[in-house]
């Protein structure tokens, strides 16, 4: 079994070095904000503080931000600041690249609508390359998904 996960990281099907690179760059970027929010102890005054652009996006957009997230400011901070963080890790380490990938891709998207003003190209590229590394099983290049993705359960790296 080991020798099956090891050759898969090195066969032609592995993604390309450049992804893998990139995903190492969005694993660090993520991991970094993160870790500052964390130890800044970002709070739902961090969240509440986007209210303005919340309520200058889209309508179908609008009530997930004002119902759900500025309605839980305090929760979505946690998730920010855990889910950047961690994430990051994930990515960096190359370990279940596609669902962190697309949950990445997802905070983006969060981003792109309620984030700082200004934003929205960068958070575009972090957006298109969290889904990139996601579709392209970039964990699988120079990670631990090429090692340990076999003996887990399809459903988490399907």
């Amino acid at each position: 079994m080991a020798k099956a996960a090891s050759s898969s990281a090195s066969s032609g099907d592995a993604p390309s070095w450049g992804l893998a690179f990139l995903r190492l760059y969005v694993g660090w970027v993520l991991m970094s904000a993160g870790y500052a929010k964390v130890v800044a102890d970002t709070g739902a005054d961090f969240v509440t503080a986007q209210s303005a652009r919340i309520a200058a996006s889209p309508n179908w957009y609008r009530w997930f931000g004002e119902d759900v997230v500025l309605a839980n400011a305090g929760l979505f901070a946690f998730l920010i600041q855990w889910g950047e963080l961690v994430g990051g890790v994930l990515l960096f380490l190359g370990a279940l690249t596609r669902p962190v990938g697309i949950a990445v891709a997802f905070m983006m998207v969060n981003f792109y609508f309620c984030g700082p003003v200004g934003q929205q190209g960068y958070v575009l590229l972090m957006l298109v390359t969290a889904l990139a590394c996601a579709i392209s099983r970039a964990g699988h290049r120079m990670g631990l998904d090429g090692w340990v993705g076999e003996s887990l359960p399809r459903a988490v790296t399907w």
